[in-house]
């Protein structure tokens, strides 16, 4: 089983669990890898009029595990680096969430 699929596993038992700290974070990573399997689309692409209509039926790229488990891996980095500033700025509790997120995630990086 894949990164990815373990993630969606993980979101719908922590739904069930109302585990909001895990959602949130399971959540942030998975858009984190949809946002990756976005392609670009050449700009003589876009339909004439309204450049947001046909953009949703472009086929999206998908990701290999090894990328995958970089984006988490860059969700993480991306945590804690964001938990140190906040720390240094006296904002202990946001740093606090933030580390419990980080947590959260390596916990996936291990399994696989």
């Amino acid at each position: 089983m894949n990164l990815r699929h373990v993630l969606q596993a993980e979101l719908i038992t922590a739904m069930k669990n109302q585990d909001k700290p895990t959602m949130m974070a399971i959540r942030s990573v998975l858009s984190a890898i949809a946002n990756k399997e976005a392609v670009d689309l050449p700009p003589q692409s876009a339909p004439a009029g309204d450049p947001v209509i046909g953009y949703a039926d472009v086929p999206r790229r998908e990701l290999t595990p090894a990328e995958v488990r970089l984006v988490v891996m860059d969700e993480v980095d991306e945590r804690r680096n964001s938990s140190e500033y906040l720390q240094t700025a006296g904002k202990l509790e946001q740093a606090e969430a933030l580390n419990n997120e980080v947590a959260i995630l390596e916990r996936f990086l291990y399994l696989t």
